[in-house]
């Protein structure tokens, strides 16, 4: 098997393994505290050091070159930048096996987290999810 074809083999057990955790969380009926203990978490600080995170727009371009889940286009606003992704492996998968979102919990949660890291007063806006519209829509306000 080659290099690439291992990677994107890990990639998919990961999204899948991650899939199979919401729909287990949603079963037993622990989802939306697993969600809630998400947002107090505060381990921002700590992944954008594991994963060479050093900028706000590096939230969403790192993430997408390390774990390939979803493709963020970037788009500079006012005072920040708007980022969009039109499809999501996650979700995807989410979908095809009747589980619940994982968006929360496994995507914007943690990048939220990420982001406040770097920049405390930065405000991390959803405008619109996969799950619920037709992109994903996050806006990003610096200043």
């Amino acid at each position: 098997m080659e290099t690439e074809q291992k990677f994107a083999t890990l990639r998919t057990a990961y999204i899948a393994a991650l899939v199979d955790a919401v729909a287990r969380f949603h079963e037993t009926g622990v989802l939306g505290e697993v969600v809630a203990r998400r947002r107090r978490h505060r381990g921002g600080a700590q992944a954008n050091r594991f994963f060479g995170v050093t900028a706000p727009r590096e939230v969403f371009t790192r993430l997408s070159e390390i774990f390939g889940c979803a493709a963020w286009e970037l788009e500079e606003s006012g005072g920040g930048f708007t980022a969009v992704t039109r499809g999501c492996r996650m979700l995807q998968l989410a979908g095809r096996l009747g589980a619940p979102s994982p968006c929360d919990l496994y995507c914007l949660e943690p990048m939220r987290d990420m982001l406040e890291a770097l920049s405390p007063e930065a405000r991390f806006e959803v405008e619109e999810t996969l799950a619920t519209g037709t992109c994903c829509k996050v806006r990003v306000r610096l200043s």
